[in-house]
C-alpha cells in the first residue's frame, strides 16, 4: 500500500453496500475501473447489474462461478455473455477441475476489451 500511494498508484477505498446503490454507482463512475472481478450474490440478476455497472469503463472483467452446478444463474449469465458482448470483448474460461471433484463447480470468465 505505501509503495503504491509513493509511485501515484490506487489508494484503496472500502464502501459497505449493494452494487446497485446510488453511492457504488457514483463512485464506479468516478473511479472508472480497468479491472473488475465480480463474485456477488449468485443470482442472474445480481450479476447481470454488476455486469452493466462496469462494462462501460472495466477494459478487463472476470466473472466467478462460470461453470458451476451449485451457481446456475452465473453459468447461465456466463453463457449469455459470451455472445452478448461478443462484439466489443474477447473471452477466456478457466474451467478446470481438480481430479477429485464429483461435478463442475467454480470457474473463471474473463472478458478482455477488444481494441478500438
Amino acid at each position: 500500500f505505501d509503495l503504491l500511494q509513493q509511485q501515484g498508484g490506487i489508494e484503496p477505498v472500502y464502501m459497505q453496500d449493494y452494487s446497485t446503490s446510488p453511492l457504488v454507482a457514483a463512485h464506479v463512475e468516478q473511479l472508472k475501473p480497468d479491472f473488475v472481478f465480480i463474485d456477488g450474490d449468485h443470482s442472474l440478476r445480481g450479476a447481470m447489474l454488476d455486469h452493466l455497472l462496469v462494462r462501460s469503463h472495466a477494459r478487463i472483467i472476470a466473472h466467478h462461478d462460470i461453470h458451476s452446478q451449485a451457481c446456475p444463474d452465473t453459468t447461465l449469465l456466463w453463457t449469455a455473455l459470451k455472445q452478448f458482448e461478443a462484439p466489443i470483448f474477447d473471452t477466456f474460461e478457466f474451467t478446470s477441475q481438480y481430479p477429485s471433484v464429483n461435478g463442475a463447480f467454480l470457474g473463471i470468465g474473463a472478458m478482455k476489451r477488444r481494441s478500438a
